[in-house]
């Protein structure tokens, strides 16, 4: 049986036409994968940075928060100094 390229000689790739193809797209592939792995590396220093604001902000959320009840809540306490977690068992 004879092969398609044998009457369409332009559509048939040789072996080496075939590897040149394949190199040139993994280049571009590996290209693409450099790319991708350098915004992953942005957006993971990005989502350390957020991680490390929301620490600060939960933790400065909590002071005002005891600072707040503690005011209303002196008379509660057997010490002039409570805990925040003491303070805030009153309000449960």
């Amino acid at each position: 049986m004879p092969r398609l390229c044998e009457f369409y000689p332009g559509i048939c790739l040789t072996t080496e036409e075939k590897t040149r193809k394949n190199l040139s797209q993994g280049k571009k592939d590996l290209s693409q994968g450099k790319k991708d792995l350098s915004q992953g590396k942005k957006d993971l220093s990005q989502g350390k940075k957020d991680l490390s604001q929301g620490k600060k902000d939960l933790s400065q959320g909590k002071k005002e928060l005891y600072l707040s009840h503690s005011r209303s809540l002196r008379g509660l306490c057997h010490f002039r100094i409570c805990t925040a977690d003491h303070a805030l068992s009153y309000l449960t």
